[in-house]
This record gives C-alpha cells, structure tokens and sequence, in this order.
C-alpha cells in the first residue's frame, strides 16, 4: 500500500509506546523519511522498549518522559500548538486516548463528529478500498453518516480519489423498511446536494458494490456497481467484521486513522500488525501533508 506521498517527514506524537511491533513500525516509518515521533510516556519503559526492537531513541526523534496518566494530556498539547501534525495511540485505552483528545477546554474537538477510516489494499479488488465507520460510532443515524461521509471525503481528496463512489451499505438494494435500507435512501438524496463531487448510491449489498458480474445479474445500474472506492457500513460491527475477514481471509492490508479532530488519529489494536501500523502512520502522514 503506497499512500506515504508527502513532502517530507511528518512529525506525530506517540501516546505510551511501549510494544515492539509499534515501535518496529515507527523505525520503518523513519527509515522510509515518512515521519519523525515524539515519544510520549514513562521514559525507562520506552527506552527499554526501543532497546527491544533494536532502535535508538534518537534514530526516531524525541523523548518526552512523563508518567502514564499524563501522556495523553501532553501530547494533546503538542498537538494543539503546532508542535506535531497527528497523534497515534499506543499501550494507552482507546477511551482515555478519546477523552483527551475529546476535552472540550483543553482537547483537539471540532464542529461535527469524529469516525474511523479504514483503507484495504485487497488482492483481489482493482484499487484501494475504503470502509467506515467500523471503529467510533455504534450505530449511526442519517445526520451522523453524513459526518462519516464528509470526514471519509477528506481522506479521498487527501489520496487525489476525483468523484469517490460511495455505497451505503445494505442486506439488499430493497428499499423497505430495514433501517439500514431506509435511511440510505434519506442519505443519498441528501448527498446529491452536500456532496456534489461524490457519487453516493445506495442501498447496496457488497456483492453488488464490488462486483460488475453481480451488479449485472441483479440487474443493479448506477456509478458505484462494482465500482465502489468506500463502503459506509450501517454500525460498527460491520465495518470491524469486514475489515477484519479482509485482512486475515483475503491477505490485506490495512491502514486506518479517525479524522474530524483538529489533526489526523492512527487509533490501532494492540493485535495489528507491524505492517498495518506502517500504514497506518502513512497514511496519516497524506492527511497532515493535505491539509497543510
């Protein structure tokens, strides 16, 4: 997956740095001139750490020790004063990592609503495939997935996608009265008007979205049959289920981020791999590139 096209280095804090596959990811993301880090977190477990994957502090950029129930705090500082472009998650809960960065006096908050990103290099699909939201909102309704569609736009125009097609994700393309089905159809009307650059069709089942044979056995017509660059999921579940049955079934490979903050978030698994987590970082790196 090659989405690190950036003007060079890119600084980003990392919260609690304290696993191995992490910090092999930071020095590849180092050795590729990607990004430069900000280690943020209790400082003899992070050097003992970067020692076990065999780095130096230096070669990844800067320490800044502090105990645990600070880190976060301290790194959202960093960001908000310019002093680094993203934020990534380490050994640190996905909750206490949101609410700093949530804090509405002292957080990275915007207007509007954060969601997560996932983009799939999938063997068998012709282009990179984006699914969302299958990290942060449970169960959107029609007002937060237009959120998710706007936050999912910046992550398109940021990897130069012109007239991203989005499917709305669905059992079917019935337009009954399963909540996912309805308020697809509510969705698409509204993006007609708020997303002119995008093509946003739905219902749509994946068979469908991803496939130009089942669009055409279903007799299914429209820009986004078998043409989809993003799926947006109706919840949670199955934007996490189908990101993970891509990547331990099909060999792909992930990157993800939550955007909608003040700067790009790379919110990984502890059980992500070492290459996720580069692409991850790289992909951060596009959107911080993007908007500066």
């Amino acid at each position: 997956m090659d989405v690190a096209r950036t003007r060079g280095p890119v600084s980003m804090a990392v919260v609690c740095p304290y696993d191995v596959e992490t910090l092999g990811a930071l020095g590849a993301a180092v050795r590729e001139g990607i990004a430069r880090f900000v280690l943020v977190g209790e400082g003899d477990r992070v050097v003992q750490t970067a020692e076990d994957a065999g780095l130096d502090i230096d070669e990844l950029g800067r320490l800044v020790a502090v105990p645990d129930p600070q880190a976060v705090e301290v790194a959202v500082t960093l960001a908000r004063e310019g002093q680094v472009g993203a934020l990534m998650k380490g050994m640190v809960s996905t909750a206490a990592f949101l609410r700093g960065v949530l804090d509405r006096s002292r957080g990275l908050r915007r207007e509007g609503l954060l969601s997560h990103v996932a983009l799939l290099d999938i063997p068998s699909y012709s282009k990179l495939l984006a699914v969302t939201d299958g990290g942060i909102n449970e169960l959107p309704g029609v007002a937060e997935k237009e959120w998710i569609l706007r936050n999912y736009q910046v992550v398109a125009r940021a990897l130069g996608v012109r007239e991203p097609r989005v499917a709305l994700l669905a059992s079917s393309e019935s337009e009954g009265r399963i909540k996912a089905n309805a308020e697809a159809v509510v969705l698409r009307e509204r993006a007609r008007v708020a997303f002119p650059d995008m093509r946003v069709e739905g219902p749509i089942a994946l068979d469908v979205a991803v496939s130009a044979r089942a669009a055409r056995v279903k007799g299914v017509e429209g820009h986004v049959p078998g043409e989809a660059d993003c799926l947006l999921v109706p919840n949670i579940e199955t934007g996490n289920a189908l990101c993970k049955g891509l990547v331990y079934f099909a060999g792909a490979i992930f990157a993800g981020v939550v955007v909608g903050a003040r700067v790009p978030l790379v919110l990984l698994s502890r059980a992500d791999l070492e290459r996720s987590k580069l692409a991850s970082i790289a992909l951060g790196t596009v959107l911080v590139t993007a908007e500066g």
